[in-house]
């Protein structure tokens, strides 16, 4: 069974004002047992039932209070049948003018809780409609991201005078590359992390530039989140022919202890 479809149909407001045959209000309370979704939509229209009566203050018929409180007590059961309304046995008059007004608060009654269902579902498609706006949006603010880095790191590489040093793993991890972007003429130097596993705890990678007066670091580097490129850029050092990463203690040594990659 479709329940919005349901729902919409009318079917909950001719029950709560008793204007169905025993059949169909039966059919209704079979329905509202088997469905969650049924029997909170059919309290939510009762309060606001109760609400727009209370705040009108038109006296109804007497049989219809009646006939919804009764409705309403076969929801808490699971069995059992409803019994069939009764008419008032109120005078003439009284029973012409209360009709009248049954009739007007009736009619009243069922547009209030139609366009109330209406917009509980409107308001449902509004906020779907803006989750998946605030997704899409989410997504090009990604997207932008990736192109500005991506357009900086172009920049990066076409710059004058850059010099790129390719770093290769040693035996003790072969598969491991990553690349140096050297700049003497901007004094700047990017290192890039192509190929390179995490560090076992406690332990954090250190790049090294190599001179003739040997190793100097330049500082230990985190690796960059999983399928990113990312330039880190390093401290510029004069003079560098060489550069390696070493796998060092956490926050560094003042020498390389075990070289994982090399230039050259």
């Amino acid at each position: 069974m479709n329940i919005e479809e349901y729902i919409s149909s009318g079917k909950l407001e001719q029950y709560l004002l008793g204007l169905l045959t025993d059949g169909e209000a039966r059919e209704v309370e079979q329905i509202v047992q088997a469905y969650p979704e049924v029997r909170a939509e059919l309290n939510a229209m009762e309060d606001a039932l109760t609400q727009y009566a209370i705040a009108q203050g038109i006296p109804m018929p007497k049989e219809l209070p009646d006939r919804i409180v009764k409705r309403l007590e076969v929801m808490g059961k699971d069995t059992g049948t409803p019994p069939p309304a009764t008419a008032g046995t109120g005078g003439k008059g009284g029973n012409s003018w209360g009709l009248v007004l049954g009739l007007i608060l009736a009619g009243a009654i069922v547009g209030l809780l139609l366009l109330w269902s209406k917009n509980n579902r409107l308001q449902e498609d509004s906020n779907r409609i803006q989750a998946q706006l605030q997704e899409v949006q989410d997504s090009c603010t990604v997207i932008q991201n990736n192109l500005t880095q991506t357009a900086i790191q172009l920049a990066i590489l076409r710059s004058e005078g850059n010099q790129t040093y390719i770093m290769r793993g040693t035996d003790q991890n072969p598969g491991a590359v990553a690349n140096v972007y050297y700049n003497p003429q901007d004094r700047r130097a990017f290192l890039d992390v192509r190929e390179l596993p995490p560090p076992p705890a406690g332990q954090q990678y250190q790049l090294w530039g190599i001179n003739s007066s040997g190793p100097i670091s330049m500082d230990v580097f985190n690796l960059p989140p999983a399928d990113t490129v990312q330039f880190i850029e390093v401290p510029f050092l004069d003079d560098v022919s060489t550069f390696a990463v070493s796998l060092e203690p956490q926050g560094g040594s003042p020498s390389p202890t075990v070289v994982h990659l090399i230039s050259g």
